[in-house]
């Protein structure tokens, strides 16, 4: 008994597909976030908690802004494999209407000596250090004002092992 071709040409699609998708299953395997929970008290940086969650990391839209610290995840050789950027947790930006001229808005910068912040990055294999470094931005008087801000390590933690992916 002779197969229709239609039917010859669906099961060999199907085959075809179902062989690629079991081939990219074993070449890429499933992509995890790295959630680690930092806390920093009195200028001291420490590791709360680091957990792997299954999942994909959300890339961000648009141009990067310049925050206060970039985040960088080192490997053993302090080689760079993932970076990011933050917002100086200990420090709090309020806003309040001012009482002597109703309906404007004032501002008030408060720095905290305690605070905790979660970052999440790509669980990559070989990773050992989150390192936090604090920019600092050109003086405006600068001679080359096209010069990159430079960066000041604060702090290098050393991730658990039993985080690694």
């Amino acid at each position: 008994m002779r197969l229709p071709a239609w039917l010859c040409f669906g099961l060999s699609s199907v085959a075809a597909f179902a062989v690629a998708l079991i081939g990219h299953a074993a070449e890429e395997p499933a992509s995890q976030i790295l959630f680690v929970q930092v806390r920093v008290k009195d200028g001291a940086y420490s590791i709360v908690s680091a957990t792997n969650v299954s999942g994909a990391l959300k890339t961000r839209r648009g141009a990067p802004r310049e925050k206060d610290f970039q985040l960088v995840l080192e490997d053993k050789d302090g080689r760079e494999l993932w970076t990011d950027s933050l917002a100086d947790p200990t420090v709090r930006r309020l806003e309040y209407e001012d009482p002597a001229r109703p309906g404007v808005i004032q501002v008030k910068e408060v720095k905290l000596s305690e605070a905790e912040f979660t970052v999440r990055a790509p669980a990559r294999a070989g990773r050992r250090h989150l390192a936090i470094y604090r920019r600092s931005a050109a003086p405006a008087a600068a001679p080359n004002r096209n010069a990159a801000p430079s960066k000041e390590l604060v702090t290098r933690l050393l991730l658990p092992t039993e985080a690694q992916p």
